[in-house]
């Protein structure tokens, strides 16, 4: 199980890092489509800014509220501690990978709505994942 958390981290960081390595480097880096499906009434890059960044606040406490729903429902101590040992792996990757798209941005402005997509991005996606892996198949019997 381990081994295949860290084939998902690192195929999701490879697919961030390809499309970074293929995006435009100057400073006019069209806006993301999520900016428009979340902010679409922004008027001002302050705005957008400001709503992307309340945005991924609002997919962390929904997250928040997942995992811990998801805990709860997991009755096995050894299996609840391993996947909140995995979660703090993947905290560290998320915060660590979206302050690299930050850095990517640096001279650009859409700096801090492409750090905000990528919390949102791979919070969606760990909630998908974990989703996939506890949810998909009929859970074991206890014995």
């Amino acid at each position: 199980m381990p081994h295949l958390l860290r084939l998902g981290l690192f195929y999701a960081f490879f697919t961030v890092l390809g499309a970074a390595q293929s995006q435009n480097l100057s400073t006019s880096t069209p806006p993301p489509p999520m900016l428009a499906e979340l902010c679409k009434d922004a008027k001002s890059l302050q705005e957008s800014n400001d709503c992307m960044e309340q945005a991924a606040i609002n997919v962390k406490r929904e997250y928040n509220r997942y995992f811990a729903k998801l805990t709860e429902s997991i009755k096995d101590e050894k299996a609840k501690t391993e996947l909140r040992l995995a979660q703090d792996r993947f905290s560290e990757y998320r915060d660590k990978s979206c302050a690299a798209a930050f850095d990517f941005y640096q001279s650009g402005v859409m700096r801090a709505v492409m750090e905000f997509v990528c919390e949102i991005q791979l919070t969606r996606s760990r909630m998908k994942d974990l989703d996939i892996i506890y949810h998909s198949t009929d859970k074991p019997d206890s014995k």
